[in-house]
């Protein structure tokens, strides 16, 4: 049995070997490359308007077995055109194509199992009327509409091959061109009732893409797999996925494009995943004319974004795109500031027809990123980013102040060191920022500062732990001018100094604080001040005051017409306060005042500078005033004062040996600091003890310079 197989087998490999032997011997004889060729040449000039080049035509078996292909070398289609890039159309080394014979013959189906292209270029062009280089044939092989003939052939391309191929693409009517350099592809697909159907996988090729004045790419190295329907009568483009890596950003994509010729409108039905790619690479892909919104900005890291472009293009209308973006160790700067963000993550969506800003925002969910000292974390909405950029954000902040210092204007005059940290609700728009116009900005949060330093103008503050809740503008202020800003202050410890001017120094301090534009440096700001504060120093000129549990109320307002006139109404208790004035000292173990003081700086005597009116009640008072010898003792004291009058409606003093209880009024005393008269008196008082001699002498010669 073995041996009659093998006996068999020698036979009919014999037979198939005399077969192809000769076979072969024909098709050398018969279609030998000298007879084919001119054959093929014929037909290509009864066939085609334009020159054409065909260097060998041969008949292929081995190398195409079991079918016959049909190899040209040295292949060329000449067709000069005004305007074209070139008069070569198209031109290969090589082309081999293999069609299926019995297909047509049984089924009226051009199968083609392989067409084979090497070392081409192809030139297409259209001019701005329409005419194009590649209408070459002397016989139109039929109008667009019997493409959609359900009659028409069925056409198979089981693979096409192009290998190390040069494409350019010129089409002025549609403004759209092309540059492909070092092309390789393989195609495969069908036609059938104006459908095709393909699968195209483009290996690594150079790819520039232009259209509508809009360079989309530019030398991009490229590669594609996708899957896709054509409907030709529709010209709707159906892809069912599209993978691959353009300009090294790995691209995924589906949808729908369709033009419609009746109107020139395209429609887009598409959304897309964009893997996790370099942003450098990413943002080279972004056409020019959406590039200036942040062609002064340097970033680089690692995004990732999908989305969608739903709707029409034309002369008047854009698709709308959505993206979302997410980013990762990234680094971000601007042009012109010298600090950058890194380690920057973000996740946002934006949705633009690219038009308008009603159809345009930026949604952050979340940015985070860091700098040497600091870190920011934000999100909230942008909006209106084609007109004056609208932002509602709310930020978490940890900041060093010091690194910030580049972002306020010197105008400001304003120097920062220290740390803030906390969070902050924000509204307003970039020309309120370029403008400085904070009274209509809207700010709320709350700031820890630590280790502060800072200067504002000739204004000093210090303080080691601070925490501030704010609000601006301010929602419910307690006056018509105090609603530029609200700002609730808690702190261990705050020092403020003026130089020649004032020092303040609060501990374990509440102080609640709403003010009018603080930006106006010419008047004093309109503001109100309540506070509870363990402790309390201040010092203004020659004047020092300390205060042990102060709780009060202090407003401030400018004076109508001059800028060195302002107002001061205070409210004010404290359980002991130390007071200093030139060589006058004052200790009183409880104090409750109710005050108005004008403040004049064109007055040169400090008593006419500060004028004040109000009520005064303390009590366990001690009082030392230069010139005097024997300081008062005050268990208790009422009275109402101004300027001028001191209306003492209650009092009980001690003066060395004398005790007495005084009531009664006070005249001239602005005047008689001024010289312009003398103090007058009207006084009851009644004392257990007196000292008439010590009194007479105390009172002696008050407003006359003889004895």
């Amino acid at each position: 049995m073995r041996r009659a197989f093998k006996i068999l087998s020698i036979t009919v490999a014999s037979l198939l070997v005399v077969f192809l032997f000769a076979v072969s011997i024909a098709i050398w004889v018969v279609f030998t490359p000298g007879k084919l060729t001119p054959i093929v040449r014929n037909q290509a000039e009864k066939i085609l308007s334009c020159q054409s080049q065909i260097g060998e035509v041969e008949l292929t078996f081995f190398s195409t077995f079991p079918q016959f292909g049909l190899k040209v070398s040295d292949f060329a289609l000449i067709n000069p055109t005004p305007g074209a890039q070139s008069d070569t159309l198209v031109a290969a080394k090589q082309l081999l194509a293999v069609v299926d014979i019995n297909a047509w013959r049984k089924d009226q189906k051009i199968q083609v199992n392989k067409l084979n292209v090497v070392g081409g270029v192809a030139n297409v062009f259209v001019d701005s009327l329409g005419n194009a280089n590649y209408n070459i044939y002397s016989t139109s092989p039929g109008t667009p509409g019997d493409v959609g003939n359900t009659e028409s052939p069925i056409i198979v391309i089981d693979g096409i091959s192009i290998e190390n191929t040069n494409i350019t693409y010129t089409d002025h009517a549609e403004k759209l061109y092309a540059d492909i350099l070092n092309f390789n592809a393989d195609i495969s697909g069908s036609l059938e009732k104006s459908i095709v159907h393909s699968d195209v996988k483009i290996h690594y090729s150079i790819i520039s893409f232009a259209y509508a004045n809009e360079q989309y790419l530019q030398s991009s190295p490229v590669q594609i797999r996708m899957l896709s329907d054509f409907a030709i009568v529709k010209q709707q483009l159906l892809i069912d996925n599209l993978e691959g890596l353009v300009n090294n950003a790995d691209l995924q994509l589906s949808g729908s494009i369709a033009y419609n010729s009746n109107n020139g409108d395209t429609s887009f039905g598409l959304s897309y995943k964009l893997h996790t790619s370099p942003l450098s690479k990413v943002l080279e892909l972004v056409p020019p004319s959406l590039q200036l919104y942040y062609e002064d900005i340097e970033a680089d890291g690692m995004v990732a974004s999908s989305g969608s472009v739903v709707g029409t293009y034309n002369q008047n209308e854009m698709p709308l795109v959505e993206m979302g973006i997410k980013i990762e160790n990234g680094t971000l700067g601007y042009a012109g500031v010298p600090l950058k963000l890194h380690n920057v993550s973000g996740n946002v969506i934006f949705k633009s027809d690219l038009l308008t800003d009603a159809s345009t925002s930026l949604k952050i969910n979340s940015f985070v990123a860091t700098t040497p000292q600091s870190r920011i974390s934000t999100k909230g909405m942008v909006t209106k980013l084609f007109s004056d950029i609208h932002l509602d954000l709310q930020t978490n902040v940890n900041l060093s102040l010091e690194e910030f210092m580049p972002f306020i204007p010197d105008s400001m005059k304003l120097k920062m060191k220290g740390n803030a940290s906390g969070q902050v609700a924000s509204v307003f728009t970039m020309s309120q920022v370029e403008e400085l116009e904070f009274d209509i900005m809207q700010l709320q949060g709350n700031v820890l500062l630590t280790k502060i330093d800072a200067i504002y103008d000739s204004i000093s503050l210090t303080t080691d732990h601070t925490s501030i809740d704010f609000s601006m503008p301010n929602s419910s202020p307690q006056s018509a001018n105090t609603g530029f800003a609200l700002a609730r202050i808690s702190s261990r410890e705050i020092k403020s100094n003026m130089p020649d001017s004032f020092n303040v120094m609060l501990q374990n301090a509440s102080v609640n604080v709403e003010f009018s534009d603080i930006s106006d440096t010419t008047r004093i700001p309109d503001a109100i001040c309540s506070f509870k504060i363990d402790s309390l120093s201040t010092s203004i000129d020659t004047m020092a005051m300390a205060m042990s549990k102060p709780i009060g109320r202090m407003m401030v307002s400018p004076g109508v017409d001059d800028a060195g006139v302002f107002n001061i109404d205070l409210l004010l208790s404290s359980d002991k306060m130390l007071g200093q004035m030139g060589q006058n000292f004052t200790n009183i173990a409880k104090m409750k005042v109710d005050t108005h003081i004008l403040y004049d700086s064109g007055q040169e005597d400090i008593f006419q500078q500060w004028q004040p009116e109000g009520f005064l009640n303390l009590q366990d008072g001690y009082i030392a005033i230069d010139g005097y010898s024997y300081p008062f003792n005050i268990p208790s004291i009422k009275l109402d004062f101004t300027p001028e009058t001191f209306n003492i409606e209650e009092s009980s003093f001690i003066l060395d040996k004398s005790d007495f209880q005084l009531s009664g009024t006070l005249k001239n005393v602005l005047s008689y600091f001024k010289g312009d008269s003398i103090l007058r008196g009207n006084f009851d008082f009644t004392s257990g003890t007196t000292d008439l001699t010590q009194l007479m002498n105390l009172t002696s010669g008050i407003g006359y310079e003889e004895e």
